[in-house]
């Protein structure tokens, strides 16, 4: 199909057509499961569960390979960059970051370098962390693993993880029914960027429980305030070890 009425147009205007073809409004998910964690040394994408949205960017995309060389170059840059990505692991072992890492890992193997390169968002989605079990050595091995990520990524590549942190055993003066909670998104690599997003998510979380129990007075908002600056407080040195090691 070398011969496809795309390549009589201007390179500007094929280009147009690729993104309005491929680009898709939300991340694209990536769903990551291996069958069994005895498969986990020696598994390759076909011996894995890795399932990628039927969206229509990706529906598009998977149908490159029916036509010309020169399209499928052209129109993969534009695939991979215009997107963004979102690694949502599924099994018993989620949350687990260094074997979320070789989930990753495998896919982005299988996707190789010439698509990798071209990445310009994504973000991996972990699992739920008390705060009365994290440990430091926790903290800091979910930051190893996502240095290995963002390294295998391209370096302009803006990389995300979503985390999601529980306080089971409060004490205060709330009025919450369960565990305080907090869900972040840090950006892996930036100490500053995670720390102002966790003080963001603390002071919203401040914010909304004066509005839902229409708390005015400052004095009872300072009370108020109080546990959740202490949660944040403790999530601190959590959140630098994952962002930046």
């Amino acid at each position: 199909m070398e011969a496809s009425p795309l390549n009589k147009l201007p390179r500007e205007i094929r280009d147009h057509i690729y993104e309005l073809a491929l680009t898709q409004s939300a991340p694209i998910e990536v769903h990551l499961c291996y069958t069994s964690l005895t498969h986990l040394a020696m598994a390759t994408p076909r011996a894995s569960n890795m399932k990628v949205e039927t969206k229509e960017a990706v529906i598009a995309f998977a149908g490159l390979p029916t036509v010309c060389r020169q399209l499928r170059h052209e129109a993969r840059s534009v695939f991979f960059a215009s997107n963004g990505f979102r690694f949502v692991p599924i099994g018993d072992d989620e949350g687990d970051s260094e074997i979320e890492w070789m989930k990753l890992q495998r896919w982005l193997s299988f996707l190789g370098v010439r698509n990798i390169k071209h990445i310009k968002s994504c973000t991996l989605k972990l699992g739920r962390y008390y705060i009365e079990d994290l440990s430091q050595s926790t903290s800091q091995s979910v930051g190893r693993s996502l240095a290995l990520m963002k390294r295998y990524l391209h370096p302009t590549v803006v990389f995300t993880v979503e985390l999601t942190f529980d306080w089971l055993d409060f004490d205060g003066v709330l009025d919450i029914d369960g565990p305080i909670t907090a869900g972040l998104r840090i950006p892996v690599g930036d100490a500053r960027g995670a720390s102002q997003e966790l003080a963001t998510v603390i002071n919203n979380m401040a914010e909304n429980y004066f509005n839902k129990h229409d708390i005015t007075d400052e004095a009872e908002k300072w009370i108020a305030a109080q546990p959740f600056q202490d949660f944040g407080n403790m999530l601190g040195d959590a959140v630098q070890d994952m962002a930046h090691w």
